[in-house]
C-alpha cells in the first residue's frame, strides 16, 4: 500500500516517524520498518526494494508509533 502524508499538515506523524527531510520514503512490512530513504530515490530502486521486501519474513524494526488512519491499526475501519 502507498500512503502519502503531507508533513506540514500532519506534523505529529512526521515527528513520530522522524521525518526531517522531504521527501522521506518509508517502506514497511507488517508494521515493521524495513527500509528508509531521505531525499530523492529512483523508481527503479524503489521497485527493487519492494520486490526484496515482499520476499522477506520476520525482518525489520517496529515503527515507533501507529499512524492515525492506518487501516491496520485504526479502530474506525
Amino acid at each position: 500500500m502507498l500512503r502519502i502524508v503531507d508533513a506540514e499538515r500532519d506534523g505529529k506523524l512526521a515527528e513520530e516517524c522522524l521525518v526531517f527531510t522531504v521527501p522521506t520514503l518509508i517502506l514497511e512490512r507488517d508494521g515493521m520498518l524495513v527500509e528508509r530513504w531521505n531525499g530523492f530515490v529512483s523508481g527503479d530502486r524503489l521497485e527493487r526494494a519492494q520486490r526484496e521486501v515482499l520476499g522477506r519474513e520476520g525482518k525489520g524494526r517496529k515503527r515507533r508509533g501507529t499512524w492515525e488512519g492506518d487501516p491496520e491499526t485504526s479502530s474506525s475501519n
